[in-house]
This record gives structure tokens, sequence and C-alpha cells, in this order.
């Protein structure tokens, strides 16, 4: 038994509500399995079953347009390097419902529409409790995925779509973990719109890559996800852009982000009445050419235990927000130009180094190298004071 088939079998007792026999079913394009196409196996199937597939590529309408993943796992046996499903233009590859888990594919070229517009895979409504995961999205028309309900996208790569890679909807709380987000087209995730939703545990961004993103990397409005442990790096437009928002944003490193219009966080206010009241806080935000650390209107919001450096726009921050526990050095990265962006054994962001004693950013659990030869540059008191206006 390989693996995958392994994993394939405790996925399927996992799903089982009473006891049953679980039944892995397998799909192979080249004709070893018990069918040939993805839809048929899903059709075959019944709550608690297992789906797997072989290596290959599934093209045409019997692979593409499923739905009915309420409460079945379909995995792949290789992975998503050689498990493609490619739905030529034609429709989305999958509906995910219920507890149905999505695992290991490439869904590339998807075009349908679902409740809210063109997506590649759509997960549910508000009673699902769906999972995606260690899937890789590229090429796709419009959205790569969008959701609804309780649901969880893991250790996914969103590539290159012809609108947002990821685009969340109100009502149930998604948790994306561990996702790339790597989409030169596009925009990267957003998170819209509980001023028409029924109310939701906020949903949180837990350790994901934003990198060379064309459009906005993160985009909250009226929304207040949890962002945690990211990176932001090499990305065209502010990184951050938060609209009548709550969001909390911790120990993440928001590094050689650019922007001719905007900050590295900007706080648009396009809801009548509304304001910003976000809090940021063991960040490293360092050597951004936008026009400043902050822009728009942040209102309330809160910069708490952050390292501000060589933002090309200037590190102030609003007086209104700011913390004088805030610190303006060098965060001394391994290797800044070779995109390498753990610290320095000496890192002035590491919980044991001075001035803060704080741990900041994304990756502050070790260093990843020995001290820099490079010294930290310390501001004087009076040079920080002058930053907060």
């Amino acid at each position: 038994m390989s693996s995958r088939t392994y994993l394939a079998a405790i996925a399927c007792l996992a799903l089982l509500t009473a006891p049953a026999t679980c039944v892995v079913i397998e799909v192979d394009v080249a004709g070893g399995g018990d069918f040939a196409t993805i839809s048929e196996g899903v059709a075959a199937a019944d709550d608690g079953d297992t789906v797997l597939v072989a290596p290959g590529t599934y093209m045409g309408p019997l692979n593409r347009g499923i739905y009915g993943l309420g409460g079945i796992t379909l995995m792949s046996e290789g992975g998503p390097d050689v498990t493609i499903v490619d739905c030529e233009n034609e429709d989305y590859a999958f509906s995910v419902g219920g507890r149905g888990i999505l695992d290991g594919f490439t869904i590339r070229r998807g075009d349908g529409y679902a409740v809210d517009g063109y997506t590649a895979v759509f997960m549910g409504s508000v009673t699902t409790s769906a999972t995606v995961s260690n899937c890789i999205f590229t090429d796709n028309v419009g959205t790569g995925l969008l959701t609804y309900g309780n649901n969880s996208v893991l250790d996914c790569i969103f590539l290159d779509h012809g609108s947002t890679s990821v685009v969340i909807q109100p009502s149930g709380q998604t948790i994306l973990s561990g996702c790339i987000f790597e989409n030169g087209i596009g925009q990267g995730l957003s998170l819209y719109n509980e001023v028409y939703g029924d109310g939701h545990p906020e949903h949180e961004v837990l350790g994901c890559v934003f990198r060379g993103i064309g459009g906005r990397a993160l985009t909250a409005y009226c929304e207040s996800p949890v962002v945690d442990g990211c990176l932001f790096v090499d990305n065209i437009s502010p990184p951050l852009w938060l609209d009548y928002s709550n969001a909390s944003i911790s120990n993440c490193t928001i590094v050689s982000n650019h922007s001719v219009s905007y900050g590295v966080f900007h706080f648009a206010l396009t809801h009548f009445s509304a304001q910003n009241n976000c809090t940021i806080t063991n960040c490293i935000i360092a050597f951004n050419s936008c026009v400043g650390s902050v822009s728009g209107q942040p209102d309330g919001s809160v910069f708490d235990q952050n390292c501000l450096f060589e933002n090309a726009g200037g590190d102030s921050l609003p007086s209104r927000g700011a913390s004088r526990s805030n610190i303006f050095v060098d965060p001394l990265f391994c290797d800044l130009q070779g995109g390498d962006y753990t610290l320095c054994e000496n890192s002035p962001c590491l919980t044991w180094n001075p001035p803060a004693g704080i741990a900041m950013g994304a990756y502050a659990d070790a260093p990843g190298c020995g001290p820099c030869s490079s010294p930290v540059t310390v501001r004087s008191w009076g040079a920080i004071k002058a930053l907060y206006r």
C-alpha cells in the first residue's frame, strides 16, 4: 500500500459518522482503476468514502464541473505535481461542501460561475466545514478559490489568476494556513463583506506568503481577519489594504514591497461613517519603496512593538496610534538581496537582543544565520520622536 493510499484510508475512516465500511474508489485516466474519470468516481462514492486519483492530466466534461464533494475525500495518489485537472476554460473544477476534502491536485484554467463569480473551486455555504489542502491553483480565468462557510485552506499555492487568487465571503470562519500567493496578474487574498453578513468568528490567515502580486496582496473590506506569521515581499501594490477593519496583524515580515500611490498599510474608508481600528504588533516593516509606512485614514489603529527601517517614503507613524515600543533599527536579515528573510543571530528582532527584547517578524523563533557584520543603525531619541506626526 502506498503512503497516499494509506492516507486515503485514514481520511475515509475519519469522515465516517456511524459504523460502516470505508470504501476507497480508484480513478485512473490510463484505465488502471475502477473508473477513468473523476466524475464517475465521485458519483459512485457515498459519504465517508475516498476517491483516490492516479497521476495524469484529467480533461474533458467528465473531469470538471463536479458537484457533490459533500462528505467524501477526493485525493490524488501522487500529489499536485503529477495530478492535473485542466478545465480548459470551460467550467469550474469542483464544488466542495459539507465535510468534503479535496487534496493534492493542480487545478488550472478554471472558468465556471459559482454564486458570486467565476472560479476554479467553490467551497460551499455557511453550513460547510470543508477542507482544500496541498493543491496548486494556476492560470484560472477568474478566482482561484471562492469560499463561504467554516472551511479550511491548507498548504495550497495560488499562481497567476485573472482575478483575485482567493475570495472569502461573509458568514462562517475560513482558516488559511501555510499558503503561498504569487499572482503577478491580479490580486492575492480578498476578504469581504461582513457588513452584509450574519456575524462570524474572525477569519484567520496563518503562516502564508504573499510574493510578487500585481494587485493588492491582502484586502480586508468590512472584515477583521487575524493575520499572523505571514511574509509580504516584492508586491507591486499596497501589501495590506484595510477598509472599515479591526484586523489584527502580528508577527509578519513586510519587506521590499512597491507602491507609487499608497503606503505599506493603506487604510481606506469607503463605508459610510466607518472607522479603522486595526492592531499591528511584532511586525518587521523594512526596505519598502512605498509612499510611506502608512497612508489613508488609520483612525484608531495602533502600531506597537514593531521594527520599521529604511522605508522609502519614511518610517513615520500616526501619533494617535503609535507606541514608543516600536523600534527603528536595521532588522538584520540573513540575506536581504538573496531573499532570505530569516534573522541574523544579533538581530534586534530576536527576543534575547536589545533594544526591545521582543520577537518580531515571521521568522523570529530562531536565528537563521550567525551574527551579521553590518552594524545595527540606532537612532537617537530625538530622531525617533520626530517620526511621530
